[in-house]
């Protein structure tokens, strides 16, 4: 039996160098598929943190892929990062946020597509290709998932979306092979 992580969590660093480093090392053991807090716990430092420091770089970058042995896919359109919002000022300052890397990414317009957000891995299923967001210009191609037990619903290649699964998919058939469901990714 796999230990549970953590629903709620002692008070963030008090230090705003101490909390990012902390952000940084969820961060990476999540992407890595063994996460060491809860969603939520990860969520509600993030916030912290953009309470303290809302301009923090940790806070406009896209977060970074451990998939490194993975073939590269260049995107036709980069894929830009999501973030969470609990208010329409924290949606303003998104689209703000998201036209500012359009721009430092050269685009003479950001097309923005809304989908309902989904706990699960940005990525791409297209002309038979399934792959990561990577950095928004380049991903990895994780193809080799389908050969893994996941069963796309609606069909695949779709397009843009999250690449999600249902927690008692998960638990039910690949609990027992995987330890996260980030796993079958990495």
């Amino acid at each position: 039996m796999k230990p549970k992580l953590p629903l709620s969590s002692a008070t963030p660093p008090k230090d705003t160098a101490s909390l990012v480093a902390s952000l940084q090392r969820y961060n990476v053991a999540y992407r890595a598929g063994h996460p060491l807090v809860s969603d939520a716990v990860y969520d509600e430092w993030v916030e912290d943190l953009r309470r303290r420091a809302p301009e923090h770089a940790f806070l406009l970058q896209v977060e970074p892929e451990a998939l490194a042995d993975r073939a590269p896919v260049r995107h036709p359109i980069p894929m830009l990062s999501t973030q969470k919002s609990y208010a329409h000022a924290d949606l303003v300052a998104w689209v703000a946020k998201m036209e500012k890397a359009g721009e430092t990414l050269g685009l003479e317009a950001v097309v923005f597509r809304m989908t309902p957000k989904l706990d699960g891995l940005a990525g791409r299923d297209e002309q038979g290709v399934f792959s990561t967001r990577g950095d928004g210009r380049v991903g990895a191609n994780i193809s080799f998932a389908w050969s893994r037990g996941l069963v796309p619903m609606g069909g695949r290649g779709l397009g843009v979306g999250e690449i999600v699964i249902q927690k008692s998919y998960f638990e039910t058939h690949l609990s027992e092979v995987f330890e996260h469901p980030r796993n079958m990714c990495v």
